[in-house]
């Protein structure tokens, strides 16, 4: 039986593991001095211990990270981590009706085919779901070269960028509903229920997209 790897393959923005820096590709190596072999152990550890959890874990870069982090209390006790995806793609029962691509999307036009195993992009070698979107996220106004191996032979997929689509409206400022520690709003003094107003002096509201500032923030 396969179990996912212990490493995260996505954080929730303004949880618990995000706000004590825990990041996407992380490998997470103990929970409150136990060793973690696999994502389960993440998930059992959470969900049956009590109080706070002495997290440990190891950085893509190779730096570690300890920090204690205060799950959240809903109907079970979670931090906002899940596992990752592979790079291969699934093996379709029937093409015909369960298509390994989304219609009309850029995967599609790419020409992924079923049992595809992804190993670049741009030549950038990725070895984990997470550094593959790692990648593609550096990339994501262009154009990119997806290398895959398929029956046995490298082949490389010209993956589209996709243009974004509008609803003729925009959303308003909404107050910071968290703050990374550490992180650049937290040195700021930037403090949970404050409101935006202006970014490099232009107003969030009129001159900016609340809904895309993170887009203007990587810029």
């Amino acid at each position: 039986v396969q179990v996912p790897e212990r490493v995260v393959g996505y954080v929730q923005v303004g949880m618990p593991a995000w706000q004590h820096g825990i990041r996407t590709g992380d490998e997470i190596l103990e929970i409150n001095d136990r060793e973690i072999h696999d994502f389960s152990d993440v998930m059992v550890a959470t969900a049956l211990s009590r109080g706070d959890l002495v997290i440990r874990v190891r950085h893509p870069d190779g730096e570690e990270l300890t920090t204690t982090v205060q799950p959240e209390k809903t109907s079970t006790r979670k931090i906002g981590v899940g596992y990752g995806l592979g790079l291969q793609v699934p093996e379709s029962p029937d093409i015909t009706k369960f298509p390994v691509t989304a219609p009309g999307t850029a995967a599609a036009r790419a020409g992924f085919e079923q049992l595809d195993q992804i190993i670049a992009v741009n030549k950038t070698p990725v070895a984990t779901y997470s550094a593959l979107l790692a990648e593609l996220s550096r990339h994501a106004a262009e154009s990119v070269n997806v290398t895959v191996i398929r029956k046995g032979a490298e082949q490389d997929l010209l993956l589209g960028a996709e243009k974004g689509v509008e609803l003729g409206f925009r959303v308003s400022m909404g107050k910071v509903q968290a703050i990374q520690n550490g992180g650049p709003a937290a040195e700021a003094g930037i403090l949970p229920d404050d409101r935006i107003n202006k970014i490099d002096g232009l107003d969030v509201e009129k001159d900016l997209d609340p809904f895309r500032l993170t887009e203007y923030f990587s810029q």
